[in-house]
Protein backbone atom coordinates (compact mmCIF):
# COMPACT_ATOMS: atom_id res chain seq x y z
CA UNK A 1 0.00 0.00 0.00
CA UNK A 2 2.40 1.93 1.16
CA UNK A 3 4.38 1.57 -2.50
CA UNK A 4 1.26 2.36 -4.42
CA UNK A 5 1.01 5.75 -2.57
CA UNK A 6 4.68 6.86 -3.30
CA UNK A 7 3.54 6.00 -6.70
CA UNK A 8 0.64 7.66 -7.09
CA UNK A 9 2.58 11.02 -5.25
CA UNK A 10 5.31 10.31 -8.16
CA UNK A 11 2.73 10.60 -11.10
CA UNK A 12 0.67 13.16 -9.32
CA UNK A 13 4.26 15.35 -8.80
CA UNK A 14 5.00 14.93 -12.29
CA UNK A 15 1.60 15.68 -13.37
CA UNK A 16 1.77 19.20 -11.48
CA UNK A 17 5.54 19.98 -12.86
CA UNK A 18 3.94 19.25 -16.79
CA UNK A 19 1.23 21.75 -16.17
CA UNK A 20 3.29 24.19 -14.83
CA UNK A 21 5.67 23.94 -17.62
CA UNK A 22 2.21 24.11 -20.04
CA UNK A 23 1.32 27.24 -18.64
CA UNK A 24 4.62 28.79 -18.83
CA UNK A 25 4.95 27.55 -22.87
CA UNK A 26 1.63 29.10 -23.64
CA UNK A 27 2.70 32.13 -21.84
CA UNK A 28 6.08 32.33 -24.28
CA UNK A 29 4.00 31.10 -27.60
CA UNK A 30 1.34 33.74 -26.95
CA UNK A 31 3.87 36.34 -26.12
CA UNK A 32 6.20 35.35 -29.05
CA UNK A 33 3.62 34.86 -31.68
CA UNK A 34 2.25 39.01 -30.06
CA UNK A 35 5.76 40.38 -31.01
CA UNK A 36 5.72 38.77 -34.63
CA UNK A 37 1.99 40.11 -35.48
CA UNK A 38 2.90 43.31 -34.22
CA UNK A 39 5.94 43.56 -36.52
CA UNK A 40 3.46 42.83 -39.42
CA UNK A 41 1.21 45.02 -38.05
CA UNK A 42 4.17 47.79 -38.04
CA UNK A 43 5.28 47.03 -41.41
CA UNK A 44 2.11 47.25 -43.13
CA UNK A 45 1.06 50.66 -41.70
CA UNK A 46 4.80 52.07 -42.46
CA UNK A 47 4.15 50.87 -45.76
CA UNK A 48 0.25 51.78 -46.15
CA UNK A 49 1.10 55.25 -45.41
CA UNK A 50 -0.68 54.96 -42.22
CA UNK A 51 2.91 55.89 -39.72
CA UNK A 52 5.13 58.51 -41.07
CA UNK A 53 8.32 57.84 -40.29
CA UNK A 54 10.84 60.70 -40.54
CA UNK A 55 14.46 59.30 -39.39
CA UNK A 56 15.45 63.64 -39.20
CA UNK A 57 12.79 64.29 -37.60
CA UNK A 58 14.28 65.26 -33.94
CA UNK A 59 17.05 67.20 -36.68
CA UNK A 60 14.29 69.33 -37.68
CA UNK A 61 13.51 69.83 -34.05
CA UNK A 62 16.46 71.12 -33.37
CA UNK A 63 16.65 73.17 -36.37
CA UNK A 64 13.46 75.03 -35.72
CA UNK A 65 13.42 75.83 -31.95
CA UNK A 66 16.28 78.96 -32.50
CA UNK A 67 13.28 80.33 -34.66
CA UNK A 68 10.42 80.00 -32.12
CA UNK A 69 10.75 83.73 -31.05
CA UNK A 70 11.44 85.26 -34.61
CA UNK A 71 7.48 84.55 -35.77
CA UNK A 72 4.43 84.16 -34.83
CA UNK A 73 3.71 81.00 -36.45
CA UNK A 74 6.93 79.44 -35.23
CA UNK A 75 5.66 77.99 -32.05
CA UNK A 76 2.81 76.01 -33.89
CA UNK A 77 5.47 74.44 -36.40
CA UNK A 78 7.91 73.78 -33.66
CA UNK A 79 4.59 71.53 -31.52
CA UNK A 80 3.36 69.66 -34.30
CA UNK A 81 7.38 68.68 -35.34
CA UNK A 82 7.98 67.96 -31.25
CA UNK A 83 4.51 65.41 -31.63
CA UNK A 84 6.12 64.01 -34.54
CA UNK A 85 9.28 63.68 -33.00
CA UNK A 86 7.57 61.97 -30.11
CA UNK A 87 5.48 59.57 -32.20
CA UNK A 88 9.02 58.48 -34.31
CA UNK A 89 10.65 58.21 -30.81
CA UNK A 90 7.94 56.17 -29.51
CA UNK A 91 7.56 53.87 -32.77
CA UNK A 92 11.62 53.63 -32.83
CA UNK A 93 11.63 52.45 -28.91
CA UNK A 94 8.90 49.66 -29.27
CA UNK A 95 10.93 48.32 -32.44
CA UNK A 96 13.72 47.91 -30.29
CA UNK A 97 11.34 46.50 -27.74
CA UNK A 98 10.27 44.11 -30.21
CA UNK A 99 13.21 42.66 -31.39
CA UNK A 100 14.67 42.32 -27.73
CA UNK A 101 11.39 40.66 -26.97
CA UNK A 102 11.37 38.26 -30.13
CA UNK A 103 15.00 37.25 -29.24
CA UNK A 104 14.39 36.77 -25.54
CA UNK A 105 11.35 34.83 -26.12
CA UNK A 106 12.36 32.22 -28.70
CA UNK A 107 15.29 31.27 -26.07
CA UNK A 108 12.37 31.09 -23.49
CA UNK A 109 10.73 29.00 -25.43
CA UNK A 110 13.31 26.42 -26.54
CA UNK A 111 14.52 25.88 -21.96
CA UNK A 112 10.61 25.75 -21.42
CA UNK A 113 10.91 22.74 -24.38
CA UNK A 114 13.46 21.40 -22.83
CA UNK A 115 12.70 21.35 -19.63
CA UNK A 116 9.43 19.45 -21.09
CA UNK A 117 11.23 16.78 -22.35
CA UNK A 118 13.58 16.68 -19.79
CA UNK A 119 10.42 15.74 -17.08
CA UNK A 120 9.08 13.31 -19.87
CA UNK A 121 12.58 11.41 -19.97
CA UNK A 122 12.41 11.18 -16.18
CA UNK A 123 9.35 9.96 -15.67
CA UNK A 124 9.28 7.66 -19.04
CA UNK A 125 5.99 9.25 -19.94
CA UNK A 126 4.47 8.97 -24.07
CA UNK A 127 4.57 12.02 -25.99
CA UNK A 128 8.30 12.95 -25.62
CA UNK A 129 8.34 12.26 -29.87
CA UNK A 130 6.34 15.50 -30.31
CA UNK A 131 7.86 17.64 -27.76
CA UNK A 132 11.08 16.44 -29.12
CA UNK A 133 10.25 17.23 -32.88
CA UNK A 134 8.81 20.52 -31.18
CA UNK A 135 11.95 21.42 -29.57
CA UNK A 136 13.86 21.04 -32.55
CA UNK A 137 11.35 23.68 -34.32
CA UNK A 138 12.13 26.30 -31.50
CA UNK A 139 15.69 25.59 -32.45
CA UNK A 140 15.11 26.69 -36.09
CA UNK A 141 12.80 29.44 -35.30
CA UNK A 142 15.59 31.07 -32.95
CA UNK A 143 17.69 30.74 -36.01
CA UNK A 144 15.20 32.57 -38.05
CA UNK A 145 14.23 35.21 -35.53
CA UNK A 146 17.63 36.34 -35.00
CA UNK A 147 18.35 39.87 -37.05
CA UNK A 148 21.64 38.62 -38.39
CA UNK A 149 21.42 41.67 -40.33
CA UNK A 150 22.34 43.70 -37.62
CA UNK A 151 25.81 42.29 -37.47
CA UNK A 152 26.24 41.05 -40.94
CA UNK A 153 26.00 44.90 -42.41
CA UNK A 154 28.60 46.22 -40.18
CA UNK A 155 31.13 43.11 -40.80
CA UNK A 156 34.14 43.91 -42.81
CA UNK A 157 32.67 42.27 -45.89
CA UNK A 158 32.86 43.49 -49.78
CA UNK A 159 29.09 43.30 -50.57
CA UNK A 160 26.90 44.21 -46.95
CA UNK A 161 23.49 45.12 -48.54
CA UNK A 162 23.44 40.89 -49.39
CA UNK A 163 23.70 39.92 -46.23
CA UNK A 164 21.07 37.81 -45.25
CA UNK A 165 18.81 38.99 -43.04
CA UNK A 166 17.00 37.79 -39.85
CA UNK A 167 12.92 37.64 -39.28
CA UNK A 168 12.82 40.33 -37.05
CA UNK A 169 13.74 43.96 -38.92
CA UNK A 170 15.63 46.67 -36.94
CA UNK A 171 14.38 50.26 -36.93
CA UNK A 172 16.88 51.24 -39.96
CA UNK A 173 14.74 48.49 -42.17
CA UNK A 174 11.92 50.24 -41.02
CA UNK A 175 13.01 53.27 -41.88
CA UNK A 176 14.62 52.16 -45.51
CA UNK A 177 11.11 51.03 -46.28
CA UNK A 178 9.77 53.30 -48.48
CA UNK A 179 13.08 53.60 -50.29
CA UNK A 180 12.91 50.08 -50.68
CA UNK A 181 9.67 49.66 -52.33
CA UNK A 182 10.24 52.50 -54.61
CA UNK A 183 13.32 50.65 -56.51
CA UNK A 184 12.14 49.67 -59.77
CA UNK A 185 12.49 45.80 -60.95
CA UNK A 186 10.67 42.94 -60.50
CA UNK A 187 13.73 41.66 -58.81
CA UNK A 188 13.10 44.54 -55.88
CA UNK A 189 9.66 43.92 -55.12
CA UNK A 190 9.93 39.78 -54.91
CA UNK A 191 13.10 40.19 -52.19
CA UNK A 192 11.26 43.03 -50.41
CA UNK A 193 7.74 41.31 -50.08
CA UNK A 194 9.71 38.00 -48.99
CA UNK A 195 11.86 39.90 -46.31
CA UNK A 196 8.90 41.90 -44.83
CA UNK A 197 6.12 39.31 -45.52
CA UNK A 198 6.46 36.09 -46.61
CA UNK A 199 9.51 35.07 -43.61
CA UNK A 200 7.34 36.53 -41.01
CA UNK A 201 4.35 34.68 -41.98
CA UNK A 202 7.07 31.66 -42.18
CA UNK A 203 7.91 32.27 -38.70
CA UNK A 204 4.22 32.53 -37.84
CA UNK A 205 3.59 29.60 -39.09
CA UNK A 206 6.59 27.44 -37.69
CA UNK A 207 5.44 29.03 -34.04
CA UNK A 208 1.88 27.69 -34.49
CA UNK A 209 3.66 24.21 -35.31
CA UNK A 210 5.76 23.92 -32.09
CA UNK A 211 3.11 24.94 -30.24
CA UNK A 212 1.04 22.45 -31.90
CA UNK A 213 3.62 19.34 -31.37
CA UNK A 214 4.21 20.39 -27.99
CA UNK A 215 0.53 20.33 -26.98
CA UNK A 216 -0.02 17.24 -28.50
CA UNK A 217 2.58 15.63 -26.89
CA UNK A 218 1.43 17.20 -23.37
CA UNK A 219 -1.76 16.01 -23.77
CA UNK A 220 -0.42 12.47 -24.39
CA UNK A 221 1.82 12.81 -21.43
CA UNK A 222 -1.14 13.60 -18.53
CA UNK A 223 -3.34 11.42 -20.19
CA UNK A 224 -6.16 13.85 -21.83
CA UNK A 225 -5.42 12.15 -25.35
CA UNK A 226 -5.43 8.54 -26.01
CA UNK A 227 -2.51 7.39 -28.39
CA UNK A 228 -3.66 6.17 -31.86
CA UNK A 229 -2.81 2.84 -31.26
CA UNK A 230 -4.70 2.47 -28.07
CA UNK A 231 -7.49 4.87 -29.74
CA UNK A 232 -7.66 2.96 -32.97
CA UNK A 233 -7.66 -0.21 -30.59
CA UNK A 234 -10.91 0.66 -28.24
CA UNK A 235 -12.89 1.38 -31.46
CA UNK A 236 -12.24 -2.00 -32.76
CA UNK A 237 -12.90 -3.77 -29.58
CA UNK A 238 -16.19 -1.51 -29.72
CA UNK A 239 -17.50 -2.42 -33.69
CA UNK A 240 -16.42 -5.89 -32.82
Amino acid sequence: MQTDDHAIATAADYADALLTARRAKNWVFALLLGVLLFQLAVFAATYGGWARIDADVAAAVDAAAPAATATATAPADLNAARRAAARTSALHYVTGLSVFLGLILSLLLIMVLLLIVGIMLVGRLIGISHVTAALIGSLLLALLLFPWQAFLSNADIPRPQFAIPGVLYCWDELVSVPHRFAAAGWEHFVLNWARFVVFPLAAVTLLVVVQRRSRRGLRLALGEEQPPSVADAGDHGRTA
